[in-house]
């Protein structure tokens, strides 16, 4: 049962329950009679864009690549320090957009037979309770197709609605009052150089009356009201520009009416719910949990108990939060993907690009959301003018780098003063990534066509930027994110030359640059260099533990037990090292995770998800579901929003919602169910003794390729095989296979691996069967 349900209203804002619709998000609490409805829209950021280039950089960055290449690390990290961050230091804050407060009025009484749930597959919250034995209820749900929000409030107690609403922004708007008879607005600006917001909301009734007084909406002695909500920016960088934004809202929620609310709501569950559906897990569950309150769920959880729906649940919600926080046209997914509640959140609530968004877009091709990926291409593009700069006035370089952080201005330099994050310039390349990958599963040329400039300007930083150093092609100066390690003489250190993750980077990089020209039928202007250095790059090494090194050297880690996993890369989200190419480093990767874990690594939400996927490549899918349960039990919230733990060396950081577990874990369950990335579609790869029977649909596969399954006692059953392009197919399964198209049986190679060759037709459907 794809739904979140409560029986009490959410006491804090981790307790609420989200909906959005890419640019518009709200965060519903469910209070009974006085509450709040909190609104985010994807562009309220603090501020415009800045020109942060140190203008000292390109001056020090030669006598700071010297010192690090001749070990001085302590001298050059202080000089990076001073001459390579940004002026200023940190970027843009995204913000909340407002908080809509209710209030109705009410007599004495006990609240009875409450429930508040958020319906997945419909997109819609709904709160519902009796007091002095009338009913009430609310309804929120935030519509695509009209861009705002609709909220209904409901008693079949006559004449029994009497309310206010007021929208308020702490002391951080300009105006607010009456937008109509029967709307109210405030409006603002988001500082220097900053966008211009307005919001505005619109009361409608079925009986009683509307009116304004003073900045409230006041709606007296009616049984249905519905209120229409929006908020929109003169952000420039969207197709759909606003100008004026009072101007915009108030024509667009004047024709809203509340027959309206009947025919809003139906479009958005057939438009969400065609989405949603294309992709549903179901695991067996024991009889009677899915009719516990999700809270109680994961109470038990923590109690020990298992609970097998929940990672049902946790896939289906994943899926559902990218699809609220990321759609084509507009901004990617923040690191809270577009729900904020403060002005001020903890690390800007923005992109972080060595490893966090990279992470909210994992699930997007896999789970069959591949359009919900498309917002991250749209910033990459803007970033490369930015990222331009950036290499020619710090590094003297050709081409486009971006560093560890952007923002919704696609800021490319360095962020923050954090010695083993900022000075990285590999966060547009891992950006760039993700095109290679987008393109396998959809083999969509127009697309790669549209973007190889930009892994064209990526190779070409990388051409001016790279050293040769004892015969290795390195990026220097780097650091392994965001981890840190001791040096001989017992000193700390992160700043580096040719650190592991940089290599599995720039090997993605070049392959997609090389293999995506020769798709198009283009000469690759820098192929010989490209095909030179790859032969250059540092191999990946074996340490005196027997793991896999991070660093060039076999250094000692400051804290063994760090988060990040930067140098397993190439086992994932990469495919360099894998069982068929390099057995000897799969166990080398095994090693570093079984060392990390001794100390306690995988103690953040987006960390224990990068582990489920870990060790899903590993084929370890018992592994692989401990850390799904670790997840849920220990770094989830009661709304089921991923959380980031206070940091003990880190004073001031509390816990932190972020979603990039959510995104994080919905793809590492994928990932132990199918798995594609070795031109072969592996059927249940990793699938854990405790799931022993089941079913996902729509699942997907690169080579453009769709999967439904459904597996029993452990082992496949049966599935359907969809071919979008007519690709050759591959197919891995521990079972042997019987394959038919409708209702006959098609001619299948066995290969050299035991694999199923055969080929498709495009848009064919081919019946899968365990003999």
């Amino acid at each position: 049962m794809n739904c979140l349900w409560y029986t009490e209203a959410a006491k804090s804002w981790i307790e609420a329950l989200p909906l959005g619709n890419g640019r518009l998000g709200a965060m519903i609490s469910g209070e009974p009679f006085c509450g709040q409805i909190q609104m985010n829209e994807e562009s309220i950021v603090y501020g415009g864009p800045l020109d942060r280039i140190n203008p000292d950089a390109a001056k020090y960055f030669p006598e700071i690549r010297k010192l690090v290449l001749a070990g001085k690390i302590r001298e050059a990290q202080k000089l990076e320090l001073f001459a390579l961050s940004g002026t200023p230091q940190s970027e843009r804050p995204y913000q909340t957009m407002c908080d809509v407060n209710y209030s109705i009025d009410h007599e004495a009484g006990e609240i009875q037979n409450y429930r508040r749930e958020l319906d997945l597959e419909k997109g819609v919250v709904s709160t519902s309770f009796v007091h002095n034995g009338a009913q009430y209820r609310m309804r929120c749900l935030i519509s695509e197709k009209e861009d705002l929000m609709a909220a209904e409030f409901f008693t079949d107690r006559e004449e029994g609605l009497t309310m206010s609403v007021l929208i308020t922004r702490g002391r951080f708007y300009n105006c607010a009052g009456k937008a109509g008879e029967d709307s109210i607005y405030i409006d603002g600006d988001l500082g220097k150089g900053g966008s211009e917001f307005g919001i505005q909301a619109r009361a409608v009734s079925e009986g009683g009356s509307v009116q304004v007084i003073g900045e409230h909406l006041v709606i007296q002695n009616a049984s249905r009201v519905i209120f229409y909500v929006n908020g929109v920016t003169t952000f420039p960088y969207r197709k759909k520009k606003v100008e004026d934004p009072y101007s915009y809202l108030k024509e667009q929620l004047a024709s809203y009416t509340a027959e309206d609310f009947g025919r809003i709501l139906a479009e958005h569950v057939e438009q969400h719910s065609k989405v949603f559906n294309r992709s549903v897990l179901k695991l067996k569950e024991d009889e009677g949990l899915s009719e516990l309150p999700t809270d109680q769920r994961l109470k038990r959880l923590r109690e020990g108990k298992k609970d097998k729906g929940l990672a049902a649940l946790y896939y289906g919600y994943g899926r559902y939060l990218l699809m609220a926080s990321s759609r084509p046209g507009g901004l990617p997914a923040n690191l809270q993907g577009i729900w904020c509640e403060k002005l001020e959140p903890t690390w800007d609530s923005k992109y972080t690009i060595n490893i966090n968004t990279e992470m909210n877009y994992w699930p997007a091709e896999i789970c069959n959301l591949s359009m919900c990926h498309e917002p991250l291409f749209d910033l990459l593009e803007r970033m490369v003018k930015n990222g331009r700069r950036t290499a020619m006035e710090m590094y003297g370089c050709r081409g486009f780098v971006a560093h560890h952080n952007t923002d919704i201005w696609a800021d490319t330099a360095p962020q923050d003063l954090a010695l083993a994050a900022s000075y990285w310039v590999m966060g547009g390349a891992w950006l760039a990534a993700h095109i290679w990958k987008h393109y396998r599963y959809t083999m969509d040329q127009a697309f790669l066509d549209r973007m190889m400039p930009v892994l064209e300007e990526c190779v070409l930083f990388f051409r001016d930027f790279m050293i040769e150093d004892h015969g290795e092609m390195i990026v220097c100066p780097s650091v392994s994110p965001e981890n840190t390690y001791y040096q001989a003489d017992g000193t700390t250190g992160s700043a580096c030359a040719g650190c592991t993750m940089d290599t599995g980077i720039l090997r993605d990089i070049f392959h997609a640059y090389l293999e995506g020209n020769k798709i198009l039928g283009k000469k690759a202007s820098q192929e010989d260099w490209v095909r030179e250095t790859l032969d250059k790059l540092p191999l990946y090494k074996i340490g005196k533990y027997g793991q896999l090194l991070e660093w060039r050297e076999d250094y000692e880690e400051w804290e063994l037990g760090h988060r990040h996993f930067s140098h397993l890369y190439p086992l994932f989200p990469a495919n360099q090292i894998n069982e068929y190419e390099n057995p000897e480093l799969v166990k080398a990767c095994e090693k570093s995770l079984e060392r990390r874990m001794e100390f306690g690594g995988g103690h953040t939400g987006w960390s224990c998800a990068w582990l489920i996927n870990l060790y899903a490549r590993l084929r370890n899918g018992d592994k692989a579901e401990e850390y799904i349960d670790y997840l849920l039990n220990q770094l989830t919230a009661p709304n089921m929003f991923d959380l980031h733990p206070p940091l003990e060396r880190i004073s001031g950081i509390p816990w932190v919602f972020q979603i990039d577990g959510n995104f994080g874990g919905t793809c590492g369950i994928a990932q132990m169910l199918l798995q594609s990335h070795l031109d072969e579609i592996f059927l249940l790869p990793a699938l854990p003794k405790n799931w022993q029977e089941g079913s996902i649909t729509g699942i997907c596969a690169e080579g453009g390729f769709e999967v439904d399954m459904t597996w029993e006692k452990g082992r496949f059953s049966h599935g359907w095989l969809l071919s979008k392009h007519g690709e050759k197919a591959v197919l891995r399964c521990r079972e042997e296979l019987e394959i038919s198209k409708d209702g006959i049986k098609v001619s299948v190679i066995r290969d050299e691996k035991e694999r199923y060759v055969f080929d498709t037709e495009k848009d064919a459907i081919y019946q899968i069967r365990s003999k």
